[in-house]
């Protein structure tokens, strides 16, 4: 797989192949249904983004599904862990209602939150926050087992798709969008990218 990036000269064009998104040849067919968003809580970029990603809802048509995929590209230690407490939150069916909160506990905790949980920077601290959640000590085991093997399984996929940074987000099998730019409200021109593609055949 490669992708090709495709310049244009065009004024008028408010988003550019090449600069604001790329173009996967061949198409990814099995990913023709979705949009895929590679991220990890402890990203900060991710952070950024997630603060005008609810836009992207209003305009998702209803054959196409939006999903996350949490990799491990930063410092393993705390980026590994937040990876791992994303599958236990989608293994439990907890990803809807404790997301956004996620980003808060590992990117800017409460002071009580950071003594107790540590941003979940070790196996410890998960255990203690799911427990928290409600989750009995077998079932927390249960999902981090699960998580593991997720974790392996998507970071292949990852590789195969050669990303290397997130956030990325995968449209339909066909676009990349990948990064923030420098200039104020990146996120939003992002999202604005993600939507100008959804509209494209």
């Amino acid at each position: 797989m490669f992708l090709v990036v495709i310049n244009s000269t065009s004024s008028a064009q408010e988003f550019i192949a090449g600069k604001d998104y790329y173009i996967i040849e061949p198409e990814r067919l099995e990913y023709s249904g979705s949009i895929i968003e590679f991220f990890n809580y402890a990203c900060m970029y991710c952070y950024r983004v997630e603060t005008d990603i609810d836009r992207l809802y209003e305009h998702l048509p209803e054959k196409i599904s939006f999903e996350r995929i949490p990799v491990v590209m930063g410092k393993k230690y705390r980026y590994e862990p937040a990876a791992i407490a994303s599958y236990i939150l989608k293994f439990n069916g907890l990803e809807s209602k404790y997301h956004k909160y996620m980003f808060q506990v590992i990117r800017s905790p409460l002071s009580w939150e950071l003594k107790k949980y540590n941003r979940l920077s070790e196996k410890s601290y998960l255990q203690i926050f799911f427990e928290d959640l409600g989750l009995s000590a077998e079932k927390y085991q249960d999902s981090y087992i699960y998580a593991q093997k997720k974790l392996s399984d998507d970071r292949e996929r990852f590789k195969t798709l050669a990303l290397t940074g997130t956030p990325t987000f995968l449209v339909r099998g066909k676009y990349i969008v990948s990064g923030l730019r420098p200039e104020p409200y990146a996120e939003r021109h992002l999202v604005n990218t993600l939507i100008y593609l959804l509209r494209l055949e």
